[in-house]
């Protein structure tokens, strides 16, 4: 799976482009469903949805370059905070959002918004050290 798609880029990405691709990637996957219901497509949002997991990884090996050994615990622990405040907050803010619109495709087209502003946020990222 990902390893294999994401890994060479992550390693070699000295600025945020591997994090941008990987949160691009996911908000493509996360739109699909705003156009089709049908199965091939959406099979192919779940497939491309599934790099989620790879933003761990990106985030971990951008902190590891960023920071030094000693301030690694510290950095991957307070971007675990944040990835679990996302992780809390999104689907309930998502929730809600829906709710008020009675439209599920109000929550993908926000969610793909987000998705598509951490990327561009990612891809504004200036190199670091190897």
């Amino acid at each position: 799976g990902g390893g294999r798609v994401w890994g060479g880029r992550i390693q070699n990405s000295r600025d945020g482009s591997a994090l941008s691709l990987i949160l691009l990637t996911i908000a493509v996957g996360a739109a699909i469903p705003l156009f089709s219901k049908a199965f091939p497509p959406m099979l192919g949002s779940a497939w491309l949805f599934g790099s989620f997991l790879s933003v761990v990884t990106a985030i971990t090996a951008a902190v590891r370059r960023a920071l030094s050994p000693s301030q690694w615990g510290y950095g991957i622990a307070i971007f675990t905070v944040i990835f679990a405040a996302g992780q809390s907050l999104g689907p309930w803010l998502s929730g809600l959002l829906i709710d008020a619109s009675g439209s599920l495709e109000a929550g993908f087209a926000v969610s793909v918004a987000v998705l598509a502003a951490g990327a561009l946020v990612a891809r504004l990222q200036r190199p670091t050290g190897a």
